[in-house]
């Protein structure tokens, strides 16, 4: 991920993400400065400067009657995260109170599109605090999500003691992935070949049911939060684990 990406999810725009990348490689630079190498008006730069140095990221001297503007150590990010967390830690008892007035007892379909909205659908996975049936096109997920993804998904599951019955196509990645089942908490079986046309990961927890199309073009995730679909995907499954 692109570091000017990672500021952006902070809760900032692009170019305020831009302006404090610039003003930490120059060091300290006049607003004309940082005008000219952002390409942007002298009062879009000050505006963004002044958003910036609210937020703690930014801070000026005067000198020579010339404002020279500094960023801020890098830390002063992780500092904006954690109050971050602690603000939507205070808000979660009340955005639950809601979620269980408008949401209980109906079905719901959520719908994901692209990879960082799939993502989240792993993260579900780990709040929900439940073992886990998946059948998967282990090839394909890493191919959408990026190995490094899958790779710690695997780590965050483990840390939470969350098991996972897998069934997935036979092939040399798979076998090594077997292999290493008793320390990720993971049994894997294998699909016959007929399941090489597999392109979906299927995850079976808790009430829920996700389904991922794993289509390079669009991937597309839909996550089933139904007790009945539920029950006859497990079904299902438990037919294919003893096959």
């Amino acid at each position: 991920m692109k570091i000017q990406k990672v500021i952006e999810q902070l809760g900032y725009k692009r170019k305020e993400a831009e302006f404090y990348l610039a003003s930490l490689q120059l060091g300290e630079a006049k607003i004309s400065d940082l005008a000219v190498k952002l390409k942007i008006p002298r009062t879009s730069a000050l505006m963004i400067a002044e958003k910036l140095q609210k937020d703690g990221l930014l801070s000026y001297y005067v000198k020579r009657l010339n404002k020279y503007w500094v960023a801020e150590n890098p830390d002063t990010l992780m500092l904006k995260l954690n109050e971050l967390e602690k603000t939507l830690k205070s808000a979660l008892p009340e955005l639950k109170a809601l979620e269980k007035k408008t949401a209980v007892g109906k079905p719901t379909v959520k719908v994901y599109v692209g990879a960082q909205e799939i993502r989240l659908i792993f993260a579900d996975i780990i709040l929900s605090k439940h073992n886990v049936s998946a059948i998967v096109a282990w090839d394909e997920l890493v191919k959408i999500l990026g190995a490094k993804f899958v790779n710690d998904f695997t780590t965050n599951r483990v840390d939470h003691f969350l098991k996972i019955r897998l069934l997935t196509p036979l092939n040399d990645t798979t076998q090594k992935i077997k292999l290493a089942d008793g320390k990720e908490l993971r049994d894997t079986r294998f699909l016959s070949k007929t399941a090489d046309a597999l392109n979906t990961a299927t995850y079976i927890y808790g009430n829920k049911v996700a389904i991922i199309s794993l289509n390079e073009t669009l991937s597309t995730g839909f996550l089933i939060e139904d007790i009945d679909v539920h029950n006859t995907m497990a079904v299902l499954f438990e037919e294919l684990w003893k096959m």
